[in-house]
């Protein structure tokens, strides 16, 4: 049985995070948010994970965004992006 994914708060901050290779980019967001970070549903052009950031500073809820296609997804989760991840293998010719 395929579990559905959850849907994303209309409130938490995001990050796109882009890139040609999805395994590179899923591997930079569960390096960040942790193995079992759990997917959450935003729209067919990206794909979010919580990502809890936790210091002696402060604590935050984010969204690590995998954003599957050029472009921007809808314009609420667009609203929202406080930062942009660009991946890219500068010894490939796009």
């Amino acid at each position: 049985m395929v579990e559905e994914p959850k849907m994303v708060s209309h409130s938490e901050p995001c990050v796109f995070i882009y890139g040609p290779e999805a395994t590179v980019v899923n591997r930079i967001i569960h390096y960040m948010a942790g193995a079992g970070a759990e997917r959450q549903a935003v729209s067919d052009m990206a794909v979010c994970y919580q990502w809890r950031v936790d210091n002696k500073y402060y604590t935050a809820d984010v969204r690590l965004c995998h954003v599957q296609r050029k472009g921007l997804p809808d314009q609420a989760l667009a609203d929202r992006c406080e930062a942009v991840i660009i991946y890219f293998n500068s010894d490939e010719a796009s």
